[in-house]
């Protein structure tokens, strides 16, 4: 400072002062529910890519559901032993999940409690422009919680099925489905819910992918140096694509969906005309 001239305490930059104030940036907030079973730890990777681009990504732990949650005091509680053949629990379990939804939106809307978690206390999220979206289970209780809470403009389904009673009633508001090829011919409760949807709502599938591939499975293991054989064995569970390619692709929908959810505008990638993504297929739309 003093090479510079300058008293102590000032700045030599103008760019310093003039920066914008970030606790007065609103940002979108997507909440994520995991699969059936699962921690949210699972699907980090997507959480990363969605927040570098700029949303505010909360991602939920379900306690009795995961395998194990773990609380800020230390206590911990394991899943229930709940059977994945029995729809009348999993009803259940989807209806508690959008309550935790509905309440971690509440806690975030606190600022008083919020202020313990998240810097600047919560001021830069946009309350007025939630998605929620999740897999296998998470996107089942993504349309669920849409039924039952209004603050969610726009749900994402990654490769799971529906279950009643939303899947007769459908939901009033942007819907859109991730899968795997031929899901639609797989599961019936996709063709029973497209045909209930009360809004815009469109089928993806993409090409090599897998239940399993939309974790994180594809991204750790894309980093290791497995043999083709090796590759070749998981193929069944994580998919025959190019597994580092899938957090992209994922994530380069659900951008786009949000741009269509807030925007209005549809991008060419959910118009299926997008060349940087050839492995993406709109089965069906009404966007």
């Amino acid at each position: 400072m003093q090479l510079c001239d300058i008293p102590q305490g000032k700045s030599c930059s103008r760019i310093r002062k003039e920066r914008p104030d970030i606790t007065k940036i609103t940002r979108p907030l997507l909440l994520f529910s995991p699969g059936f079973g699962q921690s949210r730890l699972l699907y980090s990777a997507m959480a990363s890519s969605l927040a570098s681009e700029g949303y505010i990504v909360a991602t939920v732990d379900h306690p009795y559901d995961a395998t194990v949650v773990e609380f800020n005091d230390g206590s911990f509680v394991r899943a229930a032993n709940i059977s994945t053949d029995d729809d009348a629990a999993l009803e259940m379990v989807i209806q508690v999940r959008a309550a935790d939804i509905s309440f971690v939106i509440d806690e975030l809307q606190n600022s008083t409690a919020l202020r313990q978690r998240i810097e600047n206390g919560g001021s830069s999220i946009d309350f007025d422009r939630i998605i929620m979206y999740g897999h296998s289970l998470g996107g089942a209780a993504s349309a669920a919680t849409m039924r039952s809470d209004s603050r969610i403009l726009g749900g994402v389904n990654l490769d799971g099925r529906f279950f009643s009673p939303v899947m007769e009633l459908g939901v009033d508001r942007p819907f859109l489905d991730i899968g795997r090829p031929n899901h639609r011919v797989e599961d019936p409760t996709w063709d029973e819910f497209y045909g209930n949807m009360q809004a815009q709502t469109a089928e993806i599938a993409i090409a090599g992918t897998t239940h399993g591939s939309f974790t994180d499975y594809p991204v750790i293991l894309s980093g290791m140096n497995l043999t083709e054989a090796a590759k070749e064995s998981l193929g069944e569970f994580l998919g025959t694509g190019q597994w580092e390619s899938v957090n992209g692709i994922l994530k380069s929908l659900v951008v786009a969906f949000a741009d269509f959810v807030f925007e209005h505008t549809v991008p060419t990638i959910l118009r299926g005309t997008d060349a940087k993504f050839p492995e993406v297929t709109v089965v069906r739309s009404q966007l």
